[in-house]
């Protein structure tokens, strides 16, 4: 990607502590940017960012409910672009979805139009897409019916940055991520599996009878893909689905994490499929839109999981 278009630019990261986006604040300290990691360490660890305090990042400790903090940061750092990670990754209430997920996303963009900021990248997820009936899903697929709160959370917060778009002329970049995998994650089903078996576990317990299959991308292609279509003018105001090209079934994650964590404990199913509620069963998500446009995953959700599983095996070494 052109290094002009991150190099010396300013970027405000809300979530920056978080999983993703700590590894976003990780990516742009390495191309020279500027970086202002706005976190209330609600959810986020400032572990994960502390060394990069003194390699051209800022740290403020605030949630996007203040949106007074907000538009007075926005004002005094002035950004070339927003990264709106800011939100609450297991949302499983009404207030919830409410006050952490569209809230949030209502201030920023409404700080981004007092303080005359133009571009904001927000990654979704491809949970949007409920229980789809075409595999793998494209963007253009309709209608659109949420099964979790999560899920509904992200797709109304792609419709105020649609909105905001067309009344106030914010550019936007949407990515629409397949299950996300990598460093500093801190829950998912590849956390759970070695969190589980590295606690001396007697067997290894499923949510679900192991069926379920999703696409996965692990972090290093989700960045690839955020900052190859940011580095094009010409993607503005478009959607992305970023995903790897293949699906991973959870009774394939399961058989993955005994064999690199060498336990042969016995692993446990549910009889019924799905692993909780709100649980899409057969996600795959299409990302032919982003091949077409030169961008390809460099691992599939094999590899996608097995490279998260040793780098959560280090941690515990």
């Amino acid at each position: 990607m052109p290094i002009d278009k991150i190099s010396k630019k300013t970027f405000f990261v809300t979530g920056g502590a978080g999983f993703i986006g700590s590894n976003v604040v990780e990516f742009l300290i390495n191309k020279k940017a500027e970086v202002i990691v706005y976190d209330n360490l609600q959810s986020g660890n400032y572990d994960f960012i502390k060394n990069f305090s003194d390699k051209g990042m800022t740290f403020i400790k605030g949630s996007t409910l203040d949106k007074e903090l907000l538009i007075t940061s926005l004002k005094k750092y002035n950004p070339n672009c927003i990264i709106h990670m800011a939100a609450n990754p297991i949302i499983s209430y009404s207030g919830a979805v409410f006050d952490e997920g569209l809230r949030t996303t209502f201030n920023v963009l409404d700080a981004m139009r007092l303080s005359n900021i133009n571009h904001i990248i927000f990654p979704s997820s491809g949970s949007v897409y409920g229980n789809a009936t075409i595999l793998p899903t494209p963007e253009s697929y309709g209608p659109m019916l949420p099964i979790s709160l999560y899920a509904s959370m992200k797709l109304g917060s792609e419709a105020l940055i649609c909105a905001f778009n067309s009344i106030y002329g914010i550019d936007y970049n949407i990515f629409r991520l397949a299950n996300a995998v990598g460093k500093n994650m801190t829950h998912g089903v590849a956390y759970d599996f070695v969190k589980k078996l590295k606690s001396n576990a007697t067997e290894l317990n499923v949510l679900g009878n192991g069926t379920q299959k999703k696409n996965y991308i692990a972090v290093p292609d989700i960045l690839s893909g955020i900052f190859h279509v940011y580095s094009n003018e010409k993607y503005k105001n478009n959607i992305f689905n970023l995903a790897s090209s293949d699906q991973i079934s959870v009774r394939e994650i399961a058989e993955l994490s005994l064999k690199l964590c060498k336990s042969t404990v016995k692993i446990s199913y549910q009889t019924q499929q799905e692993g909780w509620k709100g649980d899409v069963v057969d996600n795959f998500i299409s990302n032919k839109r982003l091949l077409d446009i030169g961008f390809k995953p460099t691992m599939t959700s094999a590899q996608a999981i097995e490279y998260t599983i040793n780098l959560l095996l280090k941690n515990y070494a």
